[in-house]
């Protein structure tokens, strides 16, 4: 996790062979690696020793984490170097803000392999992607999301905002220690700026199972238009391929898998992944085709992650009456099939005084109410104690506090989720969609895409956006949110190893300290990294 270490405002530049740097501006990091920052100018000498012209280039950039959202407006910040703290078989973030004071052109990247006396984290592992900003017109400002990759050379104006979002991945075998590592930002000037970093890789490994379930929706017929494909053809499954790669490798399952057969060895491959976290049943009126579904996910050893429809947000007496029917056929097959059941009242209106926690006792086997109100912590307690699943969802209301996943909300509201869904017990998550691009041309440039409901909706059902659009390469390019909700899946997996070695309700005072409430978390990120690190050690047993 970052963490960040102020040092000097100004620094130096780091000139080509037979170039030498000549500026008072020159600033040591407290390990001896040169960090270069603004105002720094390359300056050549003839061979009688006297300074000769050369080209300014003025470099102008600090450091940000992976829960800062850098506006264009921004104040430059003073921090210099980017700290990272990680456990094997888990990715941290953090962000070079470039801002320079004159044209920079030719702009490359290139990345360095980490170093430590226990050993090297290979270049690979390192990837650098360039902040897109999307204008939010409601909110009158422009809010950095997709995160294309680095691919080519690129030209900055003078006073613009540009981060580079640098993604570390610690492989499962690297040895536990510090490291080294840095970034080189080089222009057409010649001139070339290393930006130090350093991480510390915990003793512990994240495990890839995930016993925090989670869902989220995906359909390949908003993507194929968008990525210039015919829908259904062979081009738009091996695209689905590619998105459902990235929902899975950031902490969510699809419910349907991107092949043809429900009974192939390629949907077995996919059922039995240990990221895969839920798997839903398909729903048929045939009780000997359903038992045929209900046999293939227990054959693959998958029965206690399943979950089956019944009605998204039964609010009617005659949706009730749907549940229960449905749960009734699935029970006549298998009486622990589990029904899951999406809730945003806990007390519908014409079946006063009971709450839905008594109206589908022995229908529902998953209850996903929508965090907050809806959540009845006591009555929820007696139904996880009988033996069923408790979620949590959210969808809409754009209230600035809630943990959700709008552009406009601060960072932590996206990873917060995980750490509230650890302090009310619920072990899952639903989120209605990933890619409801139905009603904007181009998410790059319009991710309003609940404009229908409500204006403020930027980002609603909408995590991920269309390469083709903007890339030029069809495909997947993850956000913002994407990455933080990621780190947010990684924190739970801390909490799951401390409660493996201290139990829940000590694992609790911790994650106390962060969130207390689904809308009452901390916003100092000083103390959520704090919080993290100590959970670590403890983890560790220091």
């Amino acid at each position: 996790m970052p963490s960040t270490q102020t040092v000097g405002a100004t620094g130096s530049v780091i000139t080509p062979v037979l170039s030498t740097v000549k500026s008072i501006y020159i600033t040591l990091t407290m390990m001896g690696l040169l960090v270069c920052v603004t105002g720094c100018v390359a300056a050549k000498l003839d061979s009688t020793g006297k300074r000769v012209s050369a080209p300014a280039e003025s470099y102008q950039y600090w450091i940000a984490t992976s829960l800062d959202k850098v506006l264009k407006t921004d104040s430059i910040g003073s921090a210099r170097t980017a700290n990272l703290k990680a456990a094997k078989n888990e990715h941290e973030a953090f962000q070079i803000v470039l801002r320079p004071t004159a044209a920079m052109s030719g702009t490359t990247i290139s990345t360095s392999s980490l170093t430590g006396t226990a050993g090297t984290i290979a270049a690979s592992n390192v990837k650098v992607y360039l902040p897109w900003y999307i204008n939010l017109p409601y909110y009158k400002r422009d809010v950095p999301d997709p995160l294309p990759p680095y691919s080519s050379p690129f030209n900055l104006a003078a006073g613009q905002t540009q981060p580079l979002w640098v993604d570390v991945y610690v492989p499962r075998t690297t040895a536990a220690g510090d490291y080294k590592g840095s970034i080189n930002i080089s222009t057409t000037g010649g001139s070339t700026m290393r930006v130090p970093y350093t991480l510390h890789v915990y003793k512990f490994t994240l495990p890839n199972e995930q016993k925090f379930q989670v869902l989220v929706d995906f359909y390949d017929y908003y993507m194929a238009p968008k990525e210039g494909v015919t829908w259904g053809s062979a081009e738009d499954k091996a695209l689905w391929k590619k998105y459902y790669e990235m929902l899975l490798d950031h902490g969510m399952s699809m419910p349907t898998y991107p092949t043809d057969d429900y009974f192939s060895a390629e949907t077995t491959a996919y059922m039995k992944d240990p990221r895969v976290s839920v798997v839903r049943i398909p729903y048929d009126a045939n009780s000997t085709k359903q038992a045929q579904y209900f046999n293939q996910v227990k054959a693959n050893g998958q029965w206690g992650k399943h979950v089956l429809d019944a009605v998204d947000e039964a609010t009617s007496r005659e949706q009730y009456e749907q549940v229960k029917v449905r749960a009734n056929y699935y029970h006549s097959i298998d009486p622990t099939a589990k029904v899951l059941t999406t809730y945003y009242t806990a007390t519908p209106s014409w079946a006063a005084p009971n709450h839905i926690t008594d109206l589908l006792a022995g229908y529902t086997g998953v209850w996903c109410p929508m965090l907050g109100d809806a959540y009845e912590v006591d009555r929820l307690a007696v139904r996880r104690a009988a033996g069923d699943r408790v979620w949590a969802y959210i969808a809409t209301n754009p209230d600035g506090v809630s943990p959700n996943y709008f552009l406009q909300d601060p960072a932590i509201s996206h990873r917060i989720i995980t750490w509230t869904c650890y302090l009310y017990d619920a072990m899952g998550w639903l989120y209605w969609h990933s890619n409801y691009w139905a009603d904007v041309q181009d998410p790059w440039t319009d991710i309003c895409t609940g404009k229908k409901i409500d204006p403020r909706l930027y980002g609603e059902g909408s995590l991920i956006y269309p390469g083709k659009l903007h890339t030029g390469v069809a495909g997947p390019v993850s956000s913002i949110r994407m990455e933080v909700w990621r780190d947010g899946v990684e924190d739970h997996k801390y909490f799951m190893l401390l409660q493996q070695k201290i139990g829940r309700a000590a694992t609790l005072n911790y994650v106390k300290q962060v969130a207390q409430g689904w809308k009452v978390y901390t916003q100092n990120k000083d103390l959520f990294y704090s919080t993290r690190d100590q959970i670590a050690k403890k983890i560790e047993g220091s």
